[in-house]
């Protein structure tokens, strides 16, 4: 599945997308940060096809800086993975 320009532009902004077509899974991730941009990703599901899809993209690290958004995706599928925490004993049992 092929994602236009036009709909990776409104889910990297964050607004005026279908929200019956598309839902964000998870929240913004910061992939990498530097002196001029910052690149974010997200995962959003197509809601029609179930489709999964990690979309990329870059930010300007202040007002004053320009950037290319830059957009690109790839389809990913959900895995589920155990997370072992460790707690202080005393909190524990208690």
């Amino acid at each position: 599945m092929e994602i236009d320009e036009q709909t990776l532009k409104e889910l990297c902004y964050g607004y005026d997308y279908d929200y019956s077509v598309w839902k964000a899974m998870t929240e913004e991730t910061i992939e990498e940060h530097n002196r001029w941009d910052i690149q974010l990703s997200r995962v959003f599901c197509h809601v029609p096809t179930m489709k999964y899809f990690d979309i990329s993209w870059y930010r300007p690290a202040t007002e004053y800086q320009e950037t290319e958004l830059s957009p690109h995706y790839c389809e990913v599928t959900p895995v589920t993975q155990t997370v072992t925490v460790y707690k202080d004993v005393k909190q524990a049992k208690g």
